[in-house]
């Protein structure tokens, strides 16, 4: 487990999952553009009396650098819960201490979703939660651009 923190450090985390970036190489983002980047893995939980996993059948990650903003929906099923939607919009950092972290706006989304984006804009990965049916659907995912 230590071979995989050496020389990198938590962009965003909580105390179940973190995602890593080398600090080296993370500096301001592109300001420019948009790209809407494709799902390359997924893996999706709900945790409720037993932990079952979800599948995903429809995503999208859209990405505004000039507006500094991310829109994501995941859309799938779990044979407990049925269908699911993980819809969330917010803010991305461009600079400072943390360029290219995202978090979800609360009153914009129906889910947490906390992310990074590599320094090109072209991968990104994040996390979320949703409460559902008095328990939790949980996620780790990994995009790239198309």
């Amino acid at each position: 487990v230590e071979e995989v923190w050496e020389g990198r450090r938590v962009a965003v985390g909580n105390d179940q999952v973190g995602l890593f970036r080398d600090p080296v190489t993370v500096g301001e983002i592109q300001r420019q553009g948009y790209v809407r980047l494709r799902l390359a893995f997924a893996q999706v939980g709900w945790h409720g009396n037993t932990s079952l996993p979800a599948v995903v059948q429809g995503s999208s990650l859209d990405v505004d650098f000039a507006a500094q903003s991310f829109a994501t929906t995941l859309v799938g099923s779990q044979p407990d819960i049925g269908a699911f939607s993980v819809q969330a919009t917010g803010p991305i950092n461009v600079r400072g201490s943390q360029p290219g972290v995202f978090i979800s706006e609360a009153s914009q989304s129906n889910a947490r979703v906390a992310g990074a984006l590599t320094q090109s804009g072209r991968q990104a990965g994040y996390f979320f939660e949703k409460p559902v049916a008095g328990s939790l659907l949980t996620g780790t995912t990994l995009w790239r651009q198309q």
